[in-house]
C-alpha cells in the first residue's frame, strides 16, 4: 500500500472517527486519540503481514533452491552409476532399481549387475540379501557368541561382507562426491550395514531348526532373528521379480529354492505377536 493511500485512509478514518465520537460524553479529544490509537495499531499490523509475506517468499524461494540442489546431484549419482544415460534415459540397471523396495537399491543392483550373485549358493544369496536390508541394519556389530563356531564358514561370510563392503565404499565415494553426502554423512552410510545375522541367516536356510539355532546362539534375542528371517523372505519375492525382469532366470531358480527352504517352521506360525 502506497502511503499516499495511507494518507488518505487516515483522513478518511479521522474524519468519519471523530464524527462518530464528536458528541459523546467523553469528548471530541478521546474520540481523537483512540482514533490515532487504532490507526498505529493498523499500520504495525499492516507492516508485519507485509514482513510475514516477505519471509515467505524467502523460505519458498529456498527450499525449490535445495530441491533443485538435491535434483541436480542425484541425477549426477544415476549417470555415475550408470542408471540413466547422458539423455536422462533409463538404463536396464535404471529400471531395475525402480523395481527394487524394502533394501538398499543402490547396493542391490550393484551387486546385481557385476554378477555378485551368479555363483552363490542359494545360503550364501540369502545371507547376502540380509546385508541389503536397510530396515534391518543398524549399524551396531551384536554380540553373536556360539557354540559351535564353524570357522570355514565364519571365513566365508567374512570374504563375502567384505566383497560386499567395496561395493558400499564405490557408492559411498560417487554420493560423497556428487555432494549427497558429506565425510559424516558417508561415514554413516558405510557403518549402517552390518554382517550380524549372515551365518545364522545361513545356517537357517541350510536347514536348521529354529530351537537349535536359538540354543547355538544364546545371546541372540529370538524376535529380532525371526524379524530378519521374514524380511528376507519378504524381499527375495520382490527381488525375484526384478530378476525376471532383466532375464537372470539361474538367480530367478535359486531365489525360488531359497523361498521354500527359508519359509517354515516357528518365524513363519501364524500369531497375532508377528502378523
Amino acid at each position: 500500500m502506497k502511503y499516499r493511500d495511507i494518507e488518505t485512509k487516515y483522513n478518511n478514518l479521522k474524519e468519519e472517527y471523530t464524527k462518530k465520537y464528536i458528541n459523546s460524553s467523553n469528548g471530541g479529544n478521546n474520540a481523537e486519540n483512540d482514533l490515532q490509537l487504532n490507526l498505529k495499531k493498523y499500520l504495525n499490523n499492516t507492516k508485519l503481514e507485509n514482513t510475514i509475506k516477505k519471509i515467505i517468499t524467502k523460505i519458498e524461494s529456498s527450499k525449490n533452491l535445495v530441491l533443485n540442489t538435491e535434483l541436480v546431484n542425484m541425477k549426477r549419482v544415476m549417470r555415475r552409476l550408470d542408471f540413466v544415460t547422458k539423455d536422462e534415459t533409463l538404463t536396464p540397471k535404471g529400471h531395475l532399481i525402480c523395481d527394487i523396495s524394502g533394501a538398499d537399491e543402490l547396493l542391490t543392483a550393484e551387486l546385481l549387475f557385476s554378477g555378485f550373485f551368479k555363483d552363490m549358493t542359494v545360503e550364501e544369496i540369502g545371507a547376502t540379501i540380509y546385508c541389503c536390508l536397510s530396515k534391518e541394519n543398524t549399524g551396531k556389530k551384536e554380540d553373536m557368541e556360539s557354540t559351535n563356531i564353524d570357522l570355514n564358514l565364519q571365513k566365508n561370510m567374512e570374504s563375502i561382507f567384505k566383497n560386499i563392503l567395496q561395493k558400499v565404499n564405490y557408492i559411498a565415494d560417487i554420493l560423497e562426491e556428487c555432494k549427497i553426502y558429506n565425510a559424516e554423512g558417508k561415514k554413516r552410510y558405510i557403518e549402517s550395514f552390518n554382517d550380524n545375522y549372515m551365518v545364522p541367516m545361513y545356517k537357517w536356510i541350510s536347514g536348521y531348526k529354529f530351537d537349535k539355532l536359538i540354543a547355538e546362539y544364546y545371546t541372540l534375542y529370538e524376535g529380532n532373528l525371526i524379524r530378519v528371517i521374514r524380511r528376507v523372505e519378504e524381499f527375495s519375492k520382490n527381488f525375484e521379480s526384478s530378476v525376471e525382469h532383466i532375464g537372470d532366470y539361474n538367480l530367478k531358480k535359486k531365489l525360488e529354492e531359497m523361498q521354500v527352504k527359508i519359509k517354515r517352521d516357528l518365524p513363519f506360525a501364524a500369531s497375532l505377536y508377528l502378523e
